[in-house]
This record gives C-alpha cells, sequence and structure tokens, in this order.
C-alpha cells in the first residue's frame, strides 16, 4: 500500500519515511498541498497524512480540495499535526471530511495501529455513522471561510502569546546579562585598583627605604648639633627646625605606606582625627600649590569607630580630591571661595540620611562631611554619581570608579555614603560610620 505524507519539515519526513516503510508501507511524499494534489492525481495513493502549516497550500485547503476531487475524494486522509491543536481545530478537520485528526507525537506503535484501522475502515467499512455536525457545512464558501480565519485567528494569537513570552524571557535574560557584565566589570576594575595599589605600596617600601635611611642621619646630625652647641647657641634654632622638618618627612613617608598598602586586617577601633591627620599629610601640599584654602573642624575627643582605616583614609582622600577638581574648574586661580571645609561631629540615628534603614533604633554615628564651593551637581547626575563607571570628567582625569568604591567602603563598614549639592552654589558629601 502507498501512503503519501505531505510535510514542509524534512525532519519529520524522514521519521515517517523510515517508520512506515519499516512496516511494509511504500510511501511517496510532497511538501505543501499543492504538491501533494499533483502527485496524488497523476497516481492515487492509498492513503494521505498531512501535515496542516504549510506553505503555498496548507492542510486545511488541501482536505477541502481533496474532498472535492472525485477520484480522491474516497482515499483516506489523516491529519498530523503539532501547531493546531485546539478542540476547534480538530471539529473543522472533520468536518472537512478528514477521517482522523492526530497530534504530535504519537508513539510509533500507535500511530502506525491508527493508520491500519483507518485503512481497514475503508477495506471493510461499517454501517454508515451520523455525518460530523459543523456549525456551518464545508460546502458552503462562506462557512468554510468563516471557520477556516477562524482557525488561523486561533493559531495566530497562540503564537502571539507565544511571542510575548519569549520576548518577555529575552528581555529579562538581556537584563541579567548587562548586570553581571557590569558587576564583571566593576570587579575588575577594584581588582585593577587592588593590584596598582600593590603595585604602588611594593614600590613605596623601597622608596621609604632609601628615604628613611638618610633622613635618620639628617636627624642624628641635628641631634648631635644641639648636643654640642647648646640651647642658647644661635644654631641649636636651625638644627631645632631641622629635626621637625625630617620628623614632617618622616610622617609623611609613613602615611605614604599606610595609604598605599592593601589592607587586610579586622576592623579596629580607630580615631577619626587620626585618620583626616594622615589623609591631610598626603593631599595637603597639593591642596596649597592649588591656592585652595583649608579648613579643617575634626574634634580630638570624638567617639572612637570601628573600621579599617587605609579604607576609610581611601574614601576621604578620594572626597578631597573630587572637591579640589571641582575648584580647579570653577577658579582657575585664586579666589576667596576657593576653600575646601572638612569638619566632623558626632550625631543620632534621627538625623542619618535616607540610606539608613534602621529608622529609629538607638544608635550613634559620626559624620565627616567634605564641602566645597564648586559648581555644584546637578540634580540629574546626583542620582547616578554612585554608579560604576559614571563621571562627567574627561577620560584622561576620571574612571568613574572613585565614588562607587567609596560607597562601597562605607557601605561594607555599616554606614552611609551620601551628598547634597545647590547648583553653583556649594557640594557636600557625607560620610556617616557608626561608633564602636
Amino acid at each position: 500500500m502507498t501512503i503519501l505524507i505531505v510535510d514542509d519539515n524534512e525532519q519529520n519526513i524522514y521519521q515517517l519515511q523510515v517508520l512506515l516503510g519499516g512496516n511494509g508501507y511504500r510511501v511517496i511524499t510532497a511538501t505543501n498541498g499543492d504538491e501533494a494534489l499533483t502527485t496524488a492525481r497523476q497516481a492515487p495513493p492509498d492513503l494521505v497524512v498531512s501535515d496542516i502549516l504549510m506553505p503555498v497550500m496548507d492542510g486545511f485547503a488541501l482536505c477541502r480540495e481533496w474532498k472535492k476531487d472525485a477520484r480522491l475524494r474516497t482515499i483516506p486522509f489523516v491529519f498530523y499535526t503539532a501547531t493546531y491543536t485546539d478542540e476547534r481545530d480538530r471539529e473543522f478537520a472533520l468536518g472537512l471530511g478528514a477521517e482522523r485528526f492526530l497530534v504530535k507525537p504519537e508513539e510509533p506503535e500507535a500511530f502506525v495501529r491508527m493508520l491500519r484501522e483507518v485503512l481497514r475502515q475503508v477495506e471493510c467499512p461499517p454501517p454508515a455513522p451520523p455525518p460530523v455536525q459543523v456549525d456551518v457545512q464545508p460546502e458552503e464558501e462562506g462557512g468554510y471561510l468563516k471557520q477556516y480565519n477562524a482557525a488561523l485567528i486561533r493559531k495566530l494569537e497562540a503564537k502571539m502569546q507565544q511571542l510575548e513570552r519569549a520576548n518577555g524571557e529575552l528581555a529579562r535574560d538581556i537584563a541579567e546579562r548587562q548586570r553581571m557584565e557590569e558587576e564583571r566589570q566593576r570587579l575588575q576594575a577594584q581588582l585593577v585598583q587592588a593590584q596598582k595599589l600593590e603595585s604602588i605600596g611594593t614600590l613605596a617600601s623601597g622608596v621609604a627605604h632609601e628615604i628613611n635611611n638618610p633622613i635618620m642621619g639628617v636627624m642624628n646630625y641635628a641631634q648631635l648639633i644641639l648636643d654640642k652647641v647648646g640651647p642658647d647657641n644661635p644654631v641649636a634654632e636651625y638644627a631645632t627646625e631641622i629635626g621637625k622638618a625630617t620628623d614632617r618627612i618622616a610622617t609623611i613617608v609613613k602615611n605614604l605606606l599606610s595609604f598605599a598598602r592593601i589592607d587586610k586586617q579586622a576592623h579596629s577601633p580607630a580615631r577619626l582625627y587620626d585618620i583626616v591627620e594622615g589623609t591631610l599629610s598626603l593631599i595637603g601640599v597639593v591642596l596649597r600649590h592649588d591656592q585652595i584654602d583649608l579648613v579643617v573642624a575634626v574634634p580630638e575627643d570624638l567617639p572612637r569607630i570601628s573600621c579599617r582605616s587605609q579604607q576609610i583614609q581611601q574614601v576621604i582622600m578620594n572626597l578631597l580630591t573630587n572637591a579640589r577638581d571641582a575648584l580647579n574648574e570653577r577658579y582657575p586661580k585664586h579666589d576667596e571661595n576657593k576653600r575646601v571645609v572638612v569638619t566632623a561631629r558626632e550625631i543620632e540615628n534621627s538625623e542619618c540620611g535616607a540610606w539608613n534603614t534602621e529608622g529609629d533604633a538607638p544608635r550613634s554615628w559620626v559624620r565627616l562631611t567634605v564641602e566645597d564651593h564648586g559648581a555644584g551637581i546637578p540634580e540629574a547626575v546626583r542620582g547616578r554619581i554612585f554608579d560604576p563607571f559614571f563621571t562627567t570628567k574627561p577620560r584622561d582625569k576620571g574612571t568613574g570608579l572613585g565614588l562607587s568604591i567609596s560607597h562601597g567602603i562605607v557601605k561594607e563598614h555599616g554606614g552611609g555614603l551620601w551628598v547634597e549639592s545647590e547648583v553653583s552654589q556649594w557640594t557636600r558629601f557625607h560620610m556617616d560610620l557608626p561608633l564602636v
């Protein structure tokens, strides 16, 4: 017996060829309804198995033409589809005259068994059952088109829903990939920064060794001069100043080493006053060189904070550097408003910024504020200022990582870093840290 397979999918055709050929059937194929009609009219098969969704002429149109053809109408027609699976599609297909409506995939043995049943019914037909009733007889052109269009619309709606779900999943996947890529870039940038600091630390250690040796010599000779000439000799004043200058150099070298070293220590109690002083010993000369007045009001008796001192020093250094850049941009030369103010005070929970999620829970904090009278920060920029890689500076002057890393450091310490600003007036960065 000959079975005509009508399907536009080569893989489907091959699978049915192997299955039916292995069960003793001769198989011929067509890739659309028009081609199937031409083939069948030349050499009618014993049975046709057709998909529905195909180009040129689909399965519904093929079945309608098949049952209108006097030579073909008695040949059983079986639908085998994976796309039109609604019960109304089944009713429409059987209303066109199809003997069976099968949904892919069927088990191979069950599929072959059903085809044999169809062929057996054709050879030995039972008493004719009542005809399948449909809303409109397929012979009536208007009724056929109505049901045919309804089937197409159902399929289109199902496809649109699938497309919407796929688009939603794709959008979520893209967003997640973007988030992961941003996180990867942030971590990579932090790694590069850590490697740079480690390199600087190694270099600074060597340089410090070379500096400290001659400094110790200068300090010792200054002391020898004082011991020899006595305090009343005019030379003693010069020797004393030499000693102070070498002490200052030694302090700068020590702070530079502390700043460049990768801090692997646990949190420990520290005075904010000492951290600020250590930072200013490094950047104070730079500020004075740019003709920036520095006003510092950090009480020595502030309660201690628990922190990694080097990391908090890094945050303060970044805030002071940003203030310097803002002032130099607005005031290229000396100006009475070219001033950075660094203040610190103890605050209560109610004074914390919006970052604080602890509400009214009793807790004390210390707030360090760095204020400048530069150009200010527009509101649109303020919302993104702590985002990684966001910067308003030229590429050769900023990477957009300083504030992002500083924000992460303060957050890791259980505090908050936030900003308030008036355009063309001032900018204040506040760092709130919990007390020990």
